[in-house]
């Protein structure tokens, strides 16, 4: 199953911006959605999953998966989830044709014909991996949140079983449980390295929250308007044909009002994306 593959549609953008393609291309207007996605991802201080891609594997290798009904180089830098079994993994999509997928690091359990998969679009990367201090509690905050997927912990070089670990996921808090191979966050420089997926993932829809889908449209609206802007310097205004003269609306000032009320209704939606867990 395929679906739109952004935040919103290049629909979105020009119902809001009451142009069509003929005006700003589609190309363009993808350009914009994306930089907009960027803009939401900063303010929210988090990030979005949107499905775009869903079906079952043929096949697999090491470190590709084998389909069907993909569109070339389409999901390159979306995440990919496969659920194999009871194993369920995500990886970061380097290249893809039409029928294969592949992957930033080998699979630890490579896909078979039995494997689901769904690909997801994220605005900014939703992976992080990185060495911090410890500071001797059995509780620690992780950077980016909501958590996705624990992936691995490791305490002054022990490594520890994310299933050990209870993951409080909206607020990004991890906690050691009594079975965990370390007891506590040991209290020194860089003795903590953690690797976890993150962002906001609506497990039912697969979508984006509406405000989120609303701004990333008008940003992207009021950017393709002022592209517009640019090509209206030598637009026709006022005709005369024989005894016949008539006036066309000013292209400038019609899209500088447009500009106007989207601005307003953009600014309006931005107090209420303030931080994540404020928002939610």
């Amino acid at each position: 199953m395929a679906t739109t593959k952004y935040y919103c549609s290049t629909s979105d953008v020009y119902r809001h911006a009451g142009i069509g393609s003929s005006v700003v291309s589609e190309a363009n207007v993808n350009e914009f959605i994306q930089e907009a996605e960027a803009d939401v991802d900063a303010i929210t201080q988090t990030t979005y999953w949107k499905l775009a891609h869903s079906s079952t594997a043929v096949s697999g290798t090491t470190a590709s998966l084998e389909t069907t009904g993909l569109t070339a180089d389409e999901h390159i830098g979306n995440v990919i989830k496969v659920t194999s079994g009871s194993s369920t993994e995500h990886r970061i999509v380097t290249d893809n044709t039409s029928t294969t997928v592949s992957v930033d690091r080998s699979w630890t359990t490579v896909p078979n014909s039995t494997s689901t998969y769904q690909i997801f679009h994220c605005g900014t990367p939703p992976y992080s991996h990185g060495t911090t201090d410890g500071d001797g509690q059995y509780t620690m905050y992780l950077d980016n949140y909501p958590l996705i997927d624990l992936e691995s912990l490791t305490i002054d070089s022990t490594s520890v079983t994310p299933s050990y670990v209870y993951q409080y996921k909206d607020v990004g808090q991890i906690t050691l449980k009594s079975s965990a191979e370390y007891s506590n966050f040991k209290a020194d420089y860089q003795t903590v390295n953690s690797n976890y997926w993150f962002g906001v993932k609506d497990e039912y829809k697969n979508t984006v929250p509406l405000l989120v889908r609303k701004y990333v449209a008008i940003v992207a609206a009021l950017m393709s308007l002022m592209y517009q802007i640019g090509g209206t310097y030598d637009d026709v205004t006022v005709f005369k044909l024989g005894p016949m003269e008539g006036s066309l609306g000013e292209p400038y000032t019609n899209i500088r009002e447009a500009v106007l009320k989207l601005t307003l209704e953009r600014d309006r939606i931005l107090k209420k994306l303030i931080i994540y867990n404020h928002l939610y």
